[in-house]
């Protein structure tokens, strides 16, 4: 507020108070109300001026201490350029104001008052206050989840990360990671630019697999969800991204890969039998010496109980195994005459166990 532009250096022009949208209040070096606009004192849930005019402004204060502290600062500054009143209205509830004050000429038997213009900012303040209580539950839950949550600016640098995320990525804190550059973090460059166009080409991605390289060198496997973030205009603007440490899990999966890679050609290269079924008996897998001494080819088995290849004398014995297989006995030195696709008979002793 200047001096050249300062609406109170006109208190007593009538007209402006009536045309001012903000409240003006002039009160005794006391804080008694000597004059008061209408829009002033509807801030505070009145009617009009005349209700107040007369009565203290330490009233109008939620807190009789803050204008005590208000008057003080007043009479020592000359001047409080802008500050918040947590005021009370007529009916209780309370208001918030934002005001400016200065000491202001009233006349020769008192030569000084105080002239305050001020107003309503309640809705402001109740949504800010809202704001920050939604904020700080997200902060909250964000904080404690076990998941890593990060928030991505225009530039693709971190803006935000919770605990969790840093920690994944080898940080002990999150403000170790604010700065940097989503591509900073990929272990490998080509990698990279294929996530990116993915995600540029459909918007967002669900559940991607990437290695990260951690802060100590080492490696990890994350698997990352992210969405981008939009203006009002639809601009993207950033991203928020939900990850999670899926290393060992990768790992074991890779493990068993090579472990079903080992046992299938040793499966390959057996001389006896080898069949798995599923729960139901279907046949879900017969290594190639099932062709060698029976003539028939696997895949013509696939999907099928077994019974083809066995003796019409035999199929109610191995229709009890199978049976018993389901109920988790195992079936040992079963014998189980078989018919070859030339028609020779062939005895194969079974022997089966159930997997859980």
């Amino acid at each position: 507020m200047t001096e050249k532009n300062n609406p109170l250096e006109h208190f007593n022009d009538n007209e402006l108070l009536c045309f001012l949208s903000e409240g003006l209040m002039l009160t005794d070096m006391e804080g008694v109300i000597l004059s008061l606009n209408d829009a002033g004192s509807s801030v505070f849930g009145y009617g009009n001026c005349k209700e107040l005019i007369g009565k203290n402004a330490r009233d109008l204060f939620w807190k009789p201490e803050d204008f005590d502290t208000f008057m003080e600062t007043i009479k020592k500054t000359g001047e409080i350029k802008e500050y918040l009143i947590f005021g009370r209205r007529r009916d209780g509830r309370p208001a918030y104001v934002q005001a400016c004050s200065r000491l202001h000429p009233l006349g020769a038997e008192q030569p000084e008052g105080i002239a305050t213009m001020f107003k309503d900012i309640s809705e402001r303040e109740l949504f800010k206050q809202a704001l920050q209580k939604s904020e700080k539950r997200y902060r909250t839950l964000f904080d404690n989840i076990s998941e890593g949550y990060v928030r991505f600016g225009a530039d693709n640098r971190v803006v935000f990360i919770n605990p969790a995320g840093a920690r994944m990525l080898g940080f002990d804190s999150p403000a170790e990671v604010m700065g940097i550059q989503l591509a900073d973090m990929w272990a490998d460059e080509n990698a990279w630019k294929a996530f990116k166009e993915r995600r540029d080409a459909t918007g967002e991605v669900h559940g991607e697999k990437a290695v990260f390289k951690l802060r100590d060198g080492r490696h990890a496997t994350l698997e990352i969800s992210e969405r981008p973030m939009r203006n009002r205009e639809g601009e993207i603007v950033g991203s928020d991204a939900l990850f999670r440490d899926v290393t060992e899990q990768q790992n074991l999966k890779e493990k068993l890969a090579e472990s079903s890679q080992q046992y299938y050609e040793v499966a390959s290269n057996s001389s006896d039998v080898i069949a798995i079924a599923d729960a139901e008996g279907r046949t879900t897998y017969l290594n190639p010496a099932y062709e060698r001494i029976l003539g028939y080819p696997p895949e013509e088995e696939i999907g099928k109980p077994p019974g083809r290849a066995v003796a019409e004398e035999d199929r109610e014995k191995v229709r009890k195994a199978m049976e018993e297989l389901r109920a988790g006995i195992p079936v040992s030195d079963l014998e189980v005459r078989n018919i070859t696709s030339d028609g020779r008979e062939v005895i194969l002793s079974w022997n089966a166990s159930p997997v859980r």
